[in-house]
């Protein structure tokens, strides 16, 4: 009897995971896919059925911000730092909705705190340089930005970071470089494009600047 009992205790784990996985499989699924009612059913099955996994539970957060609940998004965020209080990307997570949400306090807090997990995490060290660049902290910002930097070279959107911070400094050659350098890693980055094209305008270089304006216009 007591190896029968064994046997059914370990089927019933079988059985658990492989409904883990399912969901887990699906949710994701569904998420990439841009169906994100079907996505937010089975994480939120997934949850209930008392499963953890720290990807469904941040995946949950995210979901409830994209389908326009701040609100239960920021709830469902917290509780997973609760469960999970040593992921920096759930810090990440909830950083980037307070920040979308216009509380850059809160939202530089909490990205803070998942550098203090993760100190190299080049995504944390750009995202803590655009809260610093809205609170108009140039200087502060390039630091973070030039080590997201070296940690990750080739990101188009770290350029055009540096490139944004130069320009409110008046460092417009500098601006133009880094600017540049974004779209030899991405042509079609729109902001870019429309930047660097601003700046050779307000520099006097007209022809140039035609070039990077007229390609920002037709990827509208």
């Amino acid at each position: 009897m007591k190896g029968f009992g064994n046997k059914t205790i370990k089927k019933n784990l079988n059985s658990q995971n492989f409904l883990k996985e399912k969901l887990k499989k699906e949710a994701f699924k569904y998420y990439d896919q841009g169906d994100l009612d079907s996505s937010l059913k089975l994480c939120s099955s997934f949850i209930s059925k008392g499963f953890k996994d720290v990807q469904i539970f941040s995946k949950y957060g995210i979901i409830l911000f994209e389908l326009g609940y701040v609100k239960k998004s920021i709830d469902a965020l917290e509780r997973s730092i609760c469960i999970f209080p040593n992921e920096p990307d759930l810090y990440i997570n909830l950083s980037n909705v307070y920040k979308l949400n216009g509380n850059l306090t809160k939202s530089e807090v909490l990205i803070r705190k998942s550098l203090e997990l993760f100190p190299k995490s080049h995504i944390a060290l750009s995202n803590l340089s655009l809260i610093l660049i809205e609170k108009n902290k140039f200087i502060e910002a390039e630091k973070y930005a030039l080590i997201a930097l070296e940690i990750d070279p080739q990101n188009s959107n770290y350029y055009y970071n540096l490139g944004l911070i130069y320009s409110n400094t008046d460092r417009f050659n500098a601006s133009i470089i880094s600017y540049k350098k974004s779209l030899e890693f991405d042509h079609n980055n729109y902001a870019a494009n429309l930047n660097l094209g601003a700046i050779l305008l307000k520099l006097g270089h007209y022809k140039e600047s035609q070039k990077y304006l007229e390609i920002a216009l037709s990827l509208i």
